[in-house]
Parts: structure tokens; C-alpha cells; sequence
């Protein structure tokens, strides 16, 4: 066929030596073929990590979808304080604020019960509803 090479001729082309197809481009200038694909199967441990980050005991379970719900809620009131604490200008006050925000996440971080992290969710954004009329107040200055 000339100077073409087509993907007919690389499916049927034997190596000369070994009467296998080639699979690197040592073997044959044209052709060059991949190599498999490392795949991990889920439970599996990736044998490109360290032992310790494959071990069971640093990793977490999936969230179930109430779980992972509660979660985004948590991190979307997460991410309106902040947005509302840094509208105040540089000072002591805005630096309270973020740590006095931050130590109640902290402070509830292990909450796994799903009426508790509704409750706190609720508790948490009706607190930050006062928190923001005066850090409207604060911006406003």
C-alpha cells in the first residue's frame, strides 16, 4: 500500500521474531501500542500509594444521600458567613467573628445524627440572620 499505513494492516501485522504484534515502537517504527491500563478496583489497594493512605483506616465510608445533602447545607452556611465577615473591613472584629464561626463549625464537626445536623443547620443560620444585621451595620461604616 505504499507509504500509507492503515489500522487494517496494524490489526493484522506480526512481529517477525516472536509472531506476536509488537508493543512498542522499538519493535516496529509504525506501530506503537499501549500499554494495559493499571485499573484499581473499589476495595482494592492502589499499589501506587503508600500503604498508609490505602489502609481502611484512613479512609471514610461513602455518605449516604441525607448525609451528603446535610453536608452541602453545611458548607453553603459555611461559605455565606464568610463572605458576609470578610464585607467588614480589616479589624479585630472581623478576625472574632471568622474565629467565633469557625470554632462552632469545629466544635460540631463529628455531629453524624441527621436531626442533630438539621437542628444545628437551623440554630446555625438563625444566629448568623443577628450576626449579619451587624456586620451590615459594621460594612455600612
Amino acid at each position: 500500500m505504499g507509504d500509507l499505513w492503515s489500522d487494517a494492516e496494524d490489526a493484522n501485522y506480526l512481529h517477525p521474531a516472536t509472531s506476536e504484534l509488537p508493543t512498542t515502537s522499538d519493535d516496529h517504527p509504525r506501530i506503537l501500542r499501549p500499554q494495559p491500563a493499571l485499573r484499581v478496583c473499589a476495595g482494592e489497594a492502589n499499589p501506587l500509594l503508600p500503604d498508609i493512605m490505602s489502609s481502611s483506616k484512613f479512609r471514610k465510608p461513602p455518605l449516604g444521600l441525607d448525609h451528603f445533602l446535610q453536608r452541602q447545607r453545611v458548607l453553603s452556611l459555611w461559605r455565606e458567613m464568610v463572605r458576609a465577615i470578610y464585607k467588614i473591613p480589616p479589624s479585630n472584629t472581623r478576625d472574632e467573628m471568622r474565629q467565633y464561626a469557625r470554632q462552632g463549625f469545629q466544635r460540631n464537626r463529628n455531629v453524624s445524627d441527621l436531626s442533630q445536623i438539621r437542628y444545628l443547620i437551623s440554630t446555625g443560620k438563625t444566629e448568623f440572620e443577628g450576626m449579619q444585621r451587624y456586620i451590615d451595620e459594621l460594612a455600612a461604616k
